[in-house]
């Protein structure tokens, strides 16, 4: 069953959030999984679609985990999705997954999850958690400023110098609005001691055919966390970075396997 509904952050700022679970009402002894979704994607899509991709892959990866005993919150980062567009804001969205994760806590929810893909692989690394249990990344965006080339950083460093309003960014079938400080935001330093403190069970699901997101930069990622056996990483082949069909397939199972073993 998916409930819609509004949850409204810390700036009075509405998100638009789905809420799949077997009951009409929340029912907080079951495990909740939180989705954040990536750079012009939503609470469905996970990141932006083109005719070669699936759509609603944030939708099947919650019923694959509403199947298996979980609840699962989705929800619109601010400035993307359904919400009201604003300059999108790293920051923002930070703030979002923490005003999300405490609606959460508020509404009795104890044993929470997160998945984070891409962009909001990052925003779930930095997002302070109090008690989450367990984290699935799928193809994080650690380090946003090596998946821009030079020349896009310099193109779009000129362009917002020069113009005091927002211009319009995107993908496909939505565009934000970013600005001088989105552009700011997104050159973030390295996480390194973020990435060093992160000892909650985590899985890193990535792509060996990623252009945005290289293998290279989340396994340098993967062994600045804590080397046990609660944190994995693993390789999916043939996978880019707007994975679908059979890719996305092994991306859910891996997922849902995850968190059979940890959140449960």
């Amino acid at each position: 069953m998916e409930k819609k509904f509004l949850i409204t952050n810390q700036r009075d700022y509405d998100l638009h959030t789905i809420h799949y679970s077997r009951l009409e009402q929340f029912n907080p002894t079951l495990p909740l999984v939180i989705l954040v979704h990536g750079y012009c994607g939503d609470k469905e899509n996970a990141g932006y679609n083109n005719p070669n991709f699936d759509k609603g892959r944030y939708h099947k990866l919650a019923t694959a985990l509403l199947e298996v005993g979980f609840e699962v919150l989705a929800f619109d980062l601010s400035g993307q999705g359904e919400n009201i567009r604003e300059p999108i804001r790293i920051s923002h969205a930070i703030q979002d997954l923490e005003d999300v994760y405490i609606y959460a806590q508020n509404l009795g929810y104890h044993t929470i999850g997160t998945v984070g893909y891409s962009m909001g692989g990052l925003v779930s690394l930095h997002a302070r958690l109090p008690d989450r249990k367990v984290a699935v990344f799928w193809a994080p965006a650690f380090y946003p400023s090596r998946a821009a080339s030079k020349l896009k950083r310099k193109l779009y460093s000129l362009i917002l110098s020069l113009r005091r309003k927002p211009i319009k960014a995107g993908a496909n079938f939505q565009d934000v609005l970013i600005d001088k400080k989105s552009f700011q935001e997104s050159l973030l330093g390295t996480p390194d001691v973020m990435l060093q403190q992160f000892t909650i069970p985590t899985l890193i699901l990535q792509g060996d055919c990623d252009p945005t997101v290289q293998q290279a930069w989340t396994e340098e990622a993967f062994h600045k966390m804590p080397q046990d056996a609660n944190h994995r990483i693993k390789i999916i082949p043939r996978a880019e970075h707007h994975f679908h069909r059979e890719i996305l397939q092994e991306f859910i199972t891996f997922t849902r396997d995850f968190f059979l073993k940890h959140l449960k």
